[in-house]
């Protein structure tokens, strides 16, 4: 089970402003930041190396906690249009197209 908890270290780097909550987990340093818009999740992650061997499990563990403790329907993830990498995680993990624009793209996962 993935733990989460109000980020004591660093932040990785990670997108954030004063809106935004910053929270880590322990399979490897994985930082998440989110804000809730409305009925959906704006949410940002950034990871060590060893926490990416991890990824897929934390992405997928903080989507279910965000959906568990917010009455949110929707998570939003702005992606960086050169971190194809990071776009080809999202889609595995059930994030669907949804916009973009020059520098960046969006993906959005719906409530189970």
């Amino acid at each position: 089970m993935v733990v989460f908890k109000e980020l004591e270290g660093s932040d990785l780097g990670v997108y954030h402003d004063k809106n935004y909550r910053l929270v880590e987990c322990f399979n490897g340093h994985i930082v998440f930041s989110y804000a809730q818009k409305g009925e959906a999740m704006s949410a940002h992650f950034a990871a060590d190396k060893k926490g990416i061997k991890n990824i897929k499990d934390a992405i997928n563990a903080f989507c279910e906690w965000i959906f568990n403790l917010y009455k949110c329907k929707y998570i939003f993830a702005v992606i960086d249009r050169s971190l194809k990498s990071v776009v080809n995680l999202v889609k595995k993990l059930n994030f669907k197209y949804l916009t973009e624009n020059s520098n960046h793209v969006v993906y959005v996962r719906g409530q189970a």
